[in-house]
């Protein structure tokens, strides 16, 4: 079986029920307990779905979530799959996997500038991201284009837009779509390293070299409007 079909069946998780998963580090500025209490209220609404949080689990921190005491405290434990931390061959099955990939950080100094990197590697899964509007995520993921964005520490927010992930399979399809794109076309290594070049060309001896333009690269107009951003150098 594909890796998908492989972590589901190791975990249990029908083909049917909506996966929403996130990947990552459990300080507090991260929003796990927010995306555990989100995760729980659409549970109640009666939405089948597993949560899946790969994190090494830590339970004597104060500045970190305890992710199982958390479960328990909202009531979704049984939905609540805890990986602890995984290898990347294992994260990359559970990424395959997920239906949703969320990253709820929450409104804290902490995040207020840069682009988090779990976003890009996000948009490279091709998946539906559901993620804060904090720092510069907004400069780079376009809401209801590349992802849908909520405000942070605002679960109320983060409900409504994983109700419409949820509910909506052609849409978390297109916002896919649309991230890996992005990903092709902005987080891209060599796509950024050129970008550098070019712009050290620009300020040294004027236009860009010939051929190095994203049309001359076989960017079309609509997928530079898909995928692409205003130069950010």
């Amino acid at each position: 079986p594909d890796e998908s079909s492989r972590f589901r069946e190791k975990h249990g998780i029908p083909d049917d029920t909506i996966v929403i998963a996130y990947s990552g580090g459990i300080r507090k500025r991260e929003g796990v307990a927010l995306l555990i209490e989100a995760c729980a209220r659409l549970r109640e609404e009666g939405h089948g779905l597993k949560l899946v949080i790969a994190s090494r689990l830590i339970t004597d921190s104060s500045s970190h979530d305890d992710v199982l005491a958390s479960a328990e405290r909202f009531g979704i434990s049984d939905d609540l799959i805890a990986t602890g931390w995984i290898s990347t061959q294992e994260l990359l099955a559970l990424q395959s996997a997920a239906d949703i990939l969320v990253l709820a950080q929450i409104a804290h100094d902490f995040n207020v500038a840069g682009l988090p990197t779990k976003l890009a590697e996000y948009a490279a899964m091709g998946k539906c991201i559901v993620t804060t509007r904090v720092g510069d995520v907004d400069l780079y993921f376009k809401n209801d284009r590349h992802a849908l964005l909520c405000n942070g520490s605002d679960v109320d927010d983060l409900v409504a837009r994983l109700r419409t992930a949820i509910t909506d399979p052609e849409l978390r399809s297109e916002l896919g779509r649309n991230a890996r794109c992005l990903a092709e076309t902005v987080f891209n290594c060599r796509t950024a390293g050129q970008r550098v070049i070019d712009e050290i060309t620009r300020i040294r001896t004027g236009p860009p070299l010939p051929g190095r333009s994203a049309e001359n690269a076989g960017v079309s107009t609509e997928r530079e409007r898909n995928c692409s951003l205003p130069t950010l150098i």
